[in-house]
């Protein structure tokens, strides 16, 4: 069902901190600004903003909790805050700057998987996490070579007598990339576990 409240109606309870933020979110995003909402628990505001890209888990979010900003995308986020304790908005202006290079994919999500799921996600300009994204597929080629000569060796087996990628999913996990269209989506060729 939709809301058919105004911003100003739906935001008249929001903690300080989130209705400091309010005008810079209308301002960042004015074609959104109905779509922002208030967490139920801690009146902090919200923003979700669908993604175009089908590989991506879960758009564009928005959130404030205890003073400082969230900005996640697909599985990654970045908190902005007043860390320096300046007192200024600047950390402000750069969650909403971040927010729209990961729309305009200057900002892409990287994540790490291990065996039991996601382990690590960030959000990095598209040349960091492509590097990121080759540099953890050669760790996982060399993990997966050791995997296997270890295997052979314990086996007392000659190096030809085993498929060379023996064990390759074993210590193998799998990295992701995603951007807000998908021109910088890529997957490593490991299954999870």
């Amino acid at each position: 069902m939709r809301d058919n409240r105004s911003v100003d109606e739906k935001l008249h309870r929001l903690n300080d901190y989130a209705a400091r933020v309010v005008p810079y979110l209308v301002a960042a995003f004015p074609q959104h600004a109905e779509r922002i909402g208030v967490d139920s628990y801690a009146d902090d505001l919200e923003l979700e903003i669908e993604c175009p890209s089908q590989s991506v888990r879960f758009g564009l979010g928005i959130r404030t909790s205890a003073e400082q900003i969230e900005i996640s995308f697909d599985t990654s986020h970045a908190d902005f805050s007043d860390w320096y304790g300046d007192g200024t908005d600047n950390h402000i202006h750069e969650a909403m700057e971040a927010a729209h290079d990961v729309i305009a994919e200057r900002l892409v999500a990287i994540a790490w998987y291990d065996r039991q799921g996601m382990a690590a996600g960030t959000l990095d300009t598209p040349e960091n996490a492509l590097a990121a994204f080759h540099r953890s597929q050669q760790a996982a080629l060399r993990r997966s070579q050791t995997v296997t000569a270890r295997i052979k060796r314990r086996l007392g087996l000659p190096p030809r007598q085993l498929p060379r990628n023996l064990g390759g999913n074993y210590d193998q996990g799998r990295v992701t990339l995603r951007s807000w269209n998908g021109s910088h989506d890529a997957d490593s060729a490991a299954d999870v576990f």
